[in-house]
């Protein structure tokens, strides 16, 4: 009797485990993927297939990229489809890249990424990336004014150009020294040209000579540079 009861419970045990799925090996682990910003603190996303099988249109249809920073837990609530990655394709075939703006997620240049690519409740790709490497200050290629010479009764604009590998956090003018402007300013990107603006909301008279403006930027790792510019009347 208490032999048969071991016998059908080692029966029922192994019936049991039985009944769990397998795990999946990954399809394509053959793959880079990167991280980028770019001047307006948009994040991006890239994933290339470098070799091995295609993911199919079915596996598309039904497929995700998932993505879990390790500094911000919460930075990426939502899945990512792969059809939108693909600029309407329907195949992903080995030497094609899979691209998406990030543009809620502010990047922290130490964290770590990791890539979950799921197809068809299948696990596809696999891979942990990290932010991009600091690769300096951000510094200012070009600072003007306009008009110059500067008019007592005329508005003038403030521009400016840098190069900031880590993306600007910030970018602003001091225009203390100025009468009737205030202290720091929030300067205007503009995406087509790459320049940086601010227009003030008057003239400039130089009382008590020449005057100084200060245009400071900052990127996302902190890291700051100041550009000076002197401005004197017609």
């Amino acid at each position: 009797m208490i032999l048969a009861i071991t016998v059908v419970l080692a029966a029922t045990v192994f019936l049991w485990v039985g009944t769990f799925p397998k795990p999946q090996t990954p399809l394509n682990d053959d793959f880079s993927a990167q991280l980028a910003t770019n001047a307006t603190n948009v994040v991006s996303i890239s994933i290339q297939l470098l070799s091995g099988t295609s993911i199919t249109a079915t596996s598309i249809a039904q497929g995700y990229v998932h993505l879990a920073s390790q500094k911000v837990p919460a930075a990426f609530p939502a899945k990512l489809t792969l059809a939108s990655g693909l600029a309407g394709g329907t195949t992903w075939a080995p030497g094609q890249t899979w691209s998406m703006n990030l543009a809620s997620y502010k990047l922290p240049f130490d964290d770590n990424i990791t890539v979950l690519i799921t197809g068809n409740n299948r696990l596809l790709l696999q891979k942990v990336i990290p932010g991009p490497p600091l690769l300096g200050t951000p510094y200012f290629t070009n600072a003007w004014i306009y008009p110059n010479p500067l008019s007592a009764s005329t508005p003038f604009t403030v521009f400016c150009t840098v190069v900031a590998s880590q993306g600007v956090l910030s970018m602003t003018v001091d225009l203390t020294q100025i009468p009737g402007q205030g202290a720091s300013h929030a300067m205007t990107y503009n995406s087509a040209n790459g320049v940086w603006s601010y227009t003030t909301t008057g003239g400039f008279t130089p009382a008590g000579g020449p005057k100084s403006i200060f245009i400071t930027v900052i990127d996302h790792a902190g890291q700051q540079n100041v550009d000076i510019l002197s401005l004197s009347a017609s």
